[in-house]
């Protein structure tokens, strides 16, 4: 078991938030960012609440600022450099919030970290492994030679792109290399740590686990093994860290998400859509059966204003409304915005034709809990009438496929 002095010291930060020389600096030098670059914002879990939201901000003097306040709970946060605008950060970053002094630099293409002991063993500890560093330099290399073909060589890619449930179990572990060895590094920390401060920001910065599950011979059955281990992390935390509100919230994500994917996982090909309510930007009410009645095919689409993917696929998606809707193809848009104001603006930015709903209830929507939805973009294709799911997750091409076949083309 690895052990640390500060054991004792870190169950008490956790038990007296408040406490004298709890206080954190975070200075953030983004001189290197472009010039647009205005204000420095910091955001986490509010603790006692599923919300994600900011925690501190300062405004850029020169590329720089200094954030400060006093540490509540200890936690994963992460730093944003925005522009005026605020839309899309220049730079991001992520750190463990705690007591002392944090340096944050923002690079062209990466960011350098300098902070306490828990930010050292929750991030450094992978980042600095050099088969990690080895097999990151390697996807970058991918990406960068994707970034550099045409067009053309774009679309022979995708075109003869192979689907991920139908990659060989070496395929997958080459391509999610980074991820594994990220979560081996940060499981030897969180499943033997006495610090149970440490096991917990060592589990909260661990996002490659659900990789080691995805090798398994069935995905579905491995990703609920994966879940309820994870589950099982938490809930022994809970029990060592009692009434600390972060780790409760964090146990309950994690419950909420495995509840997420089994209802995600039961809504499959040959099954029925569900019916959800809604309203549209007007306010007038809205269910999803009426408009099934009314045409052939029905594809139902989760987005948000602040989903870059999200609204990448609208362009494409425009395409297939114009050459489909007449002949009884029909789109719905789920925003999951929280503020009517975001969802409001990004759908006149994009000049949405179709249908378009939401409810500003954000992932608790009763759209996305009905549909377990976890992540966007993230869609259905359903049949007119009968609401049988033909096509999930259709993108680009495969959108293109599916409509092509269903219109006998």
């Amino acid at each position: 078991m690895i052990r640390t002095a500060s054991s004792i010291a870190a169950i008490l930060l956790f038990a007296c938030a408040c406490a004298p020389g709890n206080e954190y600096e975070i200075r953030v030098d983004a001189s290197a960012l472009e010039d647009e670059a205005s204000r420095a914002v910091a955001y986490g879990y509010l603790p006692g609440k599923d919300d994600y939201g900011e925690l501190a901000s300062a405004e850029l003097q020169n590329g720089r600022a200094t954030l400060s306040g006093v540490v509540d709970y200890v936690r994963i946060v992460q730093i944003d450099v925005l522009p005026a605008d605020d839309i899309y950060p220049l730079g991001r970053a992520e750190f463990v919030l705690e007591p002392g002094l944090t340096t944050v630099r923002f690079l062209a293409d990466s960011n350098e970290v300098e902070g306490g002991q828990y930010t050292q063993l929750a991030f450094d500890s992978w980042r600095g492994d050099p088969e990690y560093s080895a097999a990151d330099e390697e996807r970058r290399a991918r990406f960068d030679a994707m970034a550099a073909m045409s067009e053309e060589e774009r679309e022979e890619r995708e075109a003869s792109r192979v689907e991920w449930s139908e990659m060989t179990i070496e395929s997958k572990r080459e391509a999610l290399k980074p991820s594994l060895i990220q979560s081996r590094i940060l499981r030897e920390i969180y499943t033997t740590h006495e610090d149970p401060v440490m096991r917990f920001v060592a589990l909260s910065a661990d996002q490659g686990w659900i990789a080691k599950w995805d090798l398994h011979e069935d995905s579905k059955a491995g990703r609920s093994m994966g879940f309820l281990e994870q589950i099982g992390f938490y809930e022994s935390l809970e029990r060592e860290l009692p009434g600390n509100p972060v780790v409760a919230a964090a146990a309950d994500r994690i419950r909420d998400g495995y509840e997420r994917y089994l209802t995600a996982s039961s809504i499959a090909i040959g099954t029925e859509i569900r019916d959800f309510g809604a309203v549209s930007l007007d306010g007038e009410p809205f269910r999803l059966t009426e408009v099934l009645d009314d045409n052939e095919y029905v594809l139902v689409e989760f987005w948000a204003s602040w989903c870059g993917p999200c609204r990448a696929e609208i362009p494409h998606m425009k395409e297939a409304y114009e050459k489909y809707h007449g002949q009884g193809f029909e789109i719905v848009s789920v925003s999951l915005d929280e503020e009517h104001e975001d969802w409001q603006e990004a759908s006149i930015e994009e000049q949405i034709p179709w249908i378009d709903v939401g409810d500003q209830q954000g992932f608790d929507s009763e759209s996305a809990k009905l549909y377990g939805v976890q992540g966007i973009p993230a869609n259905y294709l359903a049949r007119g009438g009968s609401g049988e799911i033909v096509g999930t997750n259709l993108r680009q091409r495969k959108l293109d496929e599916k409509l092509a076949e269903l219109y006998g083309e």
